[in-house]
């Protein structure tokens, strides 16, 4: 019962105090940088600026981060494309037009 799963393990977080403040963090952040178009685009490249340096082959292996570094112990993080699909879609493919 994966809802049962994951209830139980949010729990078991917030019991530990483990994540609290980065998680509220983290989320103030993403909320702030989805508010625009202009702010969601900056916050993507400033992103991939910063874990580019990081990366191989287009993923960053492990992160310290509080929010993401139980996150990369599991899985690999991926660095933003350098262009994305919306900009492709406006660029190469015309915005829908045909």
């Amino acid at each position: 019962d994966l809802p049962k799963l994951l209830l139980h393990l949010r729990h078991k977080i917030v019991a530990d105090g483990a994540g609290v403040w980065a998680e509220r963090l983290a989320v103030r952040r993403w909320h702030n940088a989805m508010k625009t178009r202009q702010k969601l685009e900056g916050s993507v490249r400033l992103s991939r600026l910063l874990l580019k340096p990081i990366a191989r082959g287009g993923y960053v292996k492990r992160m310290r981060a509080p929010v993401v570094g139980g996150w990369t112990k599991g899985r690999d993080f991926p660095v933003p494309a350098a262009k994305s699909f919306a900009r492709i879609w406006a660029d190469e493919l015309g915005g829908g037009r045909s």
